[in-house]
């Protein structure tokens, strides 16, 4: 009888922990903070598990500053909403705060293993309570996997060369600047870099910065006239994508005729590819292009492309991404597929698409293309090109 009274005793002190845990003021030692932290993470689009994730987000803001760290290891750029509301959340906790911890957080943003948006929110928050010890995190940052901290390493490279340059201390400026352009992977810092190296005399391509791909087979025009290219699949494509590769000496039906592969050789400086050059400004067409890569190993990777019109992208046979934009405006890496390289030769085929526009504005008909790691670090073919396999 004992053990039973004890049982039933021991259920209602269950139920009622349970209880309070759903109550708001509740001591934070009886609400587990991982629960909360899942339930925040599982926010989908549309609103879904909003109700829930608002009692949740209640307790999350009284935690303690010492559950900082947690929290911010929550962060993952691949849930933007559940981001924001961390974000939120750690704003609210720092501000209750009487004094942040410091030494933990350090310690968190010293684990290359946490979560990278995370570990550069905790710099930030380091930076307000001791800016020594964030300056040194951050100049020690320069190849850290977290690319937000990267970011902030070589912004802090650039403000140095600034100022040597102002005391006029030009080989120091450019010391810094050329020590700042291996680890760049932000497209708009390291052409920053670029240029202003550039305007101190250093001949430093673009093109090879970013690794740009520059030698190309190209064959068209074939017809687009109303859009029609997009999803027709000429012989090339057609050949490509249930073969992986392509036959540089056939002949195709074009939109004008037959037409054959030939090569074609991007700008050496930005890594540009002028097709409209190439194709005598042809309106209403597609071409396709075609090149290959040598990998030293089986690598997951990202294709990215710059392309004011229309395109797709195949690697190895298989489509890594397709966008049927018409010149809305372009910019380095504008458009990025996730893609794996196998051991040896791997073969890439572009097919990028032009309208009818007539603007002066709609004219381009170009692309820039690469190929990087995960952090966006430009990867280069490991043997040269030969003849036919370019």
């Amino acid at each position: 009888m004992a053990r039973h009274i004890h049982s039933i005793f021991g259920l209602l002190m269950a139920v009622g922990l349970a209880v309070a845990a759903m109550l708001p003021g509740q001591s934070w030692a009886e609400s587990p903070i991982d629960a909360d932290i899942a339930t925040i993470g599982s926010i989908g689009p549309g609103g879904g598990g909003h109700a829930e994730a608002v009692v949740a987000a209640k307790r999350l803001r009284n935690a303690g500053v010492e559950h900082l760290p947690e929290i911010l290891n929550a962060m993952d750029d691949d849930n933007p909403i559940a981001m924001n509301w961390y974000r939120g959340i750690v704003a609210d906790v720092v501000r209750r705060a009487d004094r942040l911890p410091v030494d933990d957080l350090i310690g968190f943003v010293g684990d290359l293993n946490n979560r990278p948006v995370g570990r550069a929110l905790a710099v930030e928050l380091i930076r307000d309570a001791d800016g020594d010890a964030a300056e040194r995190l951050i100049a020690a940052s320069v190849d850290d996997p977290s690319l937000p901290l990267r970011e902030m390493a070589i912004a802090r490279l650039l403000d140095l060369a600034d100022q040597a340059k102002q005391r006029k201390e030009e080989e120091q400026a450019e010391k810094l600047l050329m020590d700042a352009l291996p680890f760049a992977r932000q497209p708009t810092q390291l052409k920053t870099i670029v240029n202003r190296l550039d305007d101190m005399g250093v001949d430093v391509s673009l093109a090879d910065s970013f690794c740009m791909i520059g030698k190309w087979s190209l064959v068209g025009p074939f017809d687009n006239v109303d859009g029609v290219g997009f999803d027709t699949v000429y012989g090339p494509e057609a050949e490509f994508t249930a073969n992986g590769s392509v036959d540089l000496n056939a002949k195709h039906e074009g939109k004008n005729g037959p037409v054959t592969w030939h090569d074609i050789q991007a700008d050496s400086d930005d890594g540009t590819v002028d097709i409209a050059k190439d194709l005598d400004k042809e309106k209403g067409a597609v071409a396709y292009l075609w090149t290959t890569f040598d990998s030293p190993s089986a690598i997951d990777i990202q294709a990215r492309l710059s392309c004011v019109t229309a395109n797709k992208v195949w690697i190895n046979g298989r489509q890594v991404m397709a966008n049927e934009v018409y010149h809305s405006g372009s910019a380095i890496d504008q458009y990025i597929g996730d893609a794996k390289l196998q051991q040896g030769q791997n073969v890439i085929l572009l097919k990028i698409c032009q309208n009818e526009q007539t603007q002066s504005w709609a004219q381009d008909w170009e692309f820039q293309f690469r190929l990087t790691d995960r952090n966006g670090k430009g990867l280069k073919s490991q043997a040269p090109n030969t003849e036919g396999t370019r």
